[in-house]
């Protein structure tokens, strides 16, 4: 018998969805009730947290495909003491055959077969318009983090966004005979093209929010604002980030250097715009998404800052808050555990920020010539991060710095791979103390990780990315 793919589990996400959404949001169960009556107005925020429910997963949002995204790019390491866990991922030593990525791969598409069924079954009224933009927007995301996962940038030097089979399935129904339904791969454009009708339906569907307030639990209008900026920039599409990061960027003060050293273990702070919140009644011990970062004491302190990372950091950056030393050894402590919740490693996903959208805005400005405004965004964060004002003018070295500050920025949130690649840089690791990996030019078929075997097995429309 054929193991099941994405398609095959499609059918199990429903009995997750239709279960309900235990604690993420404080709802109630309704267990046990067929799809035709709870695919209605009465369950309909049942529903999107159904959505929610799998995107906190274990393989997903949960830890796995966070802590991936991040041991692929050049800001932190793995030694050789380690509890044995993502190495392949670390090394670009990954096969078809590797687990966890079938496990992500499922996970992403349990994720948006759930959002489906609220776009494509639930009723349209006025109280269920704001939960298909949420819907929307959550798709939208699943979809651009299967993009980074299994095919390339979209301006990387050996990608041809039109080829056919150059992105991932792209699944816009509700399946209805998940066992016949053998999806082929769209090309990276179509994929993209999907993922900005989704973010445009959700602007105008999703619910509103304002900073610091509880709905950066909830797709709003302004986290399809921002997330739509993000795909724009991995585009190359300069203006339209622009145009996207005017609408939100004043709506959402960065930290200060005095509140930012408790930012990660606080709730709804001022910078998130979208996060995936997780409580004390999800704790999953050692497998909280933190622990892999977390010094031995605490956690398995796997994942470690680079020396390289280390040296790009000045004296007066209040990130260093977020570095640990012990034993001569460093250690990230950005998710050492929400002090609401009271369980070490256990915080809340912040998948979008304003800190994203300057240092995107600040990019785009930079390739697009407008070294003023450029410079007016990128010190604006460093400033906020203790540093003085960057002041040269030359598009080389400002465009270099903003690189910089999305490593400073960002190390931890899983940004870091997917940077070195649309950029056309090479991936290598700079420390003596890391396991041994071989440096990942812009054009290595490694790149995009490849399609798992299961679903290379089941469905007869697959193909698998060059290389593998």
């Amino acid at each position: 018998m054929k193991k099941y793919t994405y398609i095959f589990t499609l059918a199990i996400a429903s009995i997750f969805l239709l279960n309900g959404c235990k604690d993420a949001l404080d709802l109630n169960p309704h267990n046990s009730l067929p799809e035709q009556d709870v695919v209605n107005e009465t369950y309909a925020r049942q529903l999107i947290n159904g959505v929610y429910e799998q995107m906190q997963l274990l393989d997903y949002y949960g830890r796995d495909f966070q802590v991936v995204s991040e041991v692929i790019g050049d800001n932190v390491k793995i030694t050789s003491a380690n509890s044995n866990r993502f190495l392949n991922e670390f090394r670009y030593l990954w096969n078809p055959t590797l687990s966890s990525q079938t496990a992500t791969w499922q996970a992403i598409y349990k994720t948006i077969y759930a959002a489906n069924i609220v776009i494509n079954e639930l009723p349209e009224s006025n109280v269920t318009i704001p939960y298909k933009g949420e819907a929307y927007f959550l798709r939208a995301l699943a979809h651009l983090d299967a993009a980074r996962r299994f095919a390339r940038p979209y301006t990387n030097v050996a990608t041809n966004p039109s080829a056919a089979n150059s992105g991932i399935p792209v699944v816009l129904e509700a399946v209805k005979d998940p066992a016949n339904f053998h999806p082929n791969r769209n090309t990276l454009e179509e994929t993209y093209n999907a993922i900005i009708g989704d973010l445009k339906r959700a602007q105008e569907m999703a619910p509103d929010m304002s900073s610091g307030s509880s709905e950066v639990y909830r797709g709003s209008k302004d986290a399809a604002t921002a997330l739509l900026c993000r795909v724009y920039l991995y585009m190359g599409r300069y203006e339209d980030c622009i145009n996207e990061a005017n609408k939100i960027v004043s709506k959402y003060p960065l930290w200060s250097t005095e509140n930012i050293s408790t930012a990660f273990s606080g709730n709804n702070t001022s910078e998130e715009i979208f996060s995936l919140k997780f409580k004390s009644t999800e704790n999953r011990g050692a497998d909280n998404f933190g622990q892999m970062y977390n010094n031995p004491d605490i956690g398995y302190g796997d994942i470690r800052p680079t020396g390289a990372f280390l040296a790009l950091m000045d004296d007066s950056d209040i990130r260093w808050t977020f570095v640990e030393e012990k034993d001569g050894d460093f250690f990230l402590t950005k998710f050492a555990g929400n002090t609401a919740e009271g369980a070490d490693g256990l915080v809340d996903i912040k998948i979008l920020r304003i800190a994203e959208i300057y240092l995107s805005r600040a990019e785009a400005y930079a390739k697009l010539g407008d070294v003023s405004s450029s410079l007016a965004d990128l010190n604006k964060l460093r400033m906020s991060r203790g540093l003085s004002a960057f002041t040269s003018s030359g598009v080389d070295a400002l465009t270099e710095e903003i690189k910089i500050q999305r490593k400073l920025e960002f190390v931890g949130e899983g940004l870091r791979g997917t940077d070195i690649f649309r950029n056309n840089e090479t991936r290598k690791i700079e420390d003596a103390d890391a396991l041994s990996s071989l440096p990942i030019s812009p054009d290595n078929f490694r790149v995009a990780f490849s399609i798992p075997i299961a679903e290379m097995d089941a469905n007869p429309n697959m193909v698998q990315n060059p290389g593998y």
